[in-house]
């Protein structure tokens, strides 16, 4: 495969968009079921040569593969595994049409294909896939998923979510976040990320870190059963869909960046 090793030491990558409020930098919201990644334009603009390939999992589930013609690491993105977090799926379906300079990309999207097409959180079973996982392997959505991770060990785990706005008992205040255990290699990536979004150069809006993710989640289960890096976005509902769906590809962009892959 075209997956190698993480770079010793990771470029300096230099984020060229402006601040990313700007209206002209997002599509129509009546043309949602048409966008493509040029709707986006600063995200992924590049056409490199990348092999692209579907693999299936399971029953209405798979895998999309894009490899680059450079050696380089493997960086794994999961969205939707809360069906009725459209943005996430949405920026996922997006970025199966990327290019890559290197490196190889998993795309799982949408993780709960019938949540993402009956616009609810949970899956046909009511089960919420995220309180799941590492999950059994009879038939297990959870676990065809945890598997295959496990099998193509990436550097790095982005799971991609949406968040309501603060409530008044605090629930699902998580909007525009990132979660994750910030140590190692990791923490330098968060932290730059961090600041990228601070200065207007990533996001529309200044990210906030928690760590902690929920027991049963992709984002813990992976960290701490697989010991693969993990990062789950949280995008803030409020915002414009076209927004929260550009404030993934940016994050996403940025750690492909990071990574050499770009």
């Amino acid at each position: 495969g075209c997956a190698g090793e993480r770079n010793a030491a990771p470029p300096v990558t230099e984020q060229t968009d402006a601040n990313t409020f700007a209206p002209e930098l997002l599509p129509a919201a009546e043309n949602v079921n048409e966008w493509t990644l040029a709707d986006f334009p600063g995200c992924f603009d590049s056409e490199w040569e990348t092999a692209r390939a579907e693999i299936t999992l399971g029953e209405d589930l798979s895998v999309t593969v894009l490899c680059g013609e450079a050696d380089g690491p493997a960086v794994y993105v999961v969205a939707g595994v809360h069906g009725d977090e459209t943005a996430g799926w949405r920026a996922g379906n997006l970025l199966k049409n990327a290019c890559l300079r290197a490196g190889t990309l998993y795309i799982i999207s949408p993780a709960n294909v019938y949540g993402a097409a009956n616009d609810q959180r949970k899956t046909a079973e009511e089960r919420d896939l995220n309180r799941n996982f590492p999950g059994d392997a009879d038939g297990c959505v959870a676990a065809e998923i945890f598997s295959d991770i496990a099998q193509r060990q990436p550097v790095l785990l982005l799971d991609l979510h949406e968040a309501h706005e603060a409530s008044d008992n605090g629930a699902d205040a998580l909007g525009n976040s990132l979660i994750c255990d910030a140590s190692g290699e990791t923490g330098e990536l968060i932290w730059e990320m961090l600041l990228a979004s601070e200065n207007g150069t990533l996001c529309a809006s200044p990210l906030t870190l928690y760590g902690s993710p929920s027991r049963g989640s992709i984002n813990r289960t992976v960290t701490e059963q697989l010991e693969i890096p993990a990062i789950t976005v949280e995008t803030l509902r409020t915002e414009p869909l076209a927004q929260r769906v550009r404030n993934h590809l940016e994050i996403v962009k940025y750690v492909l960046q990071y990574e050499n892959m770009l």
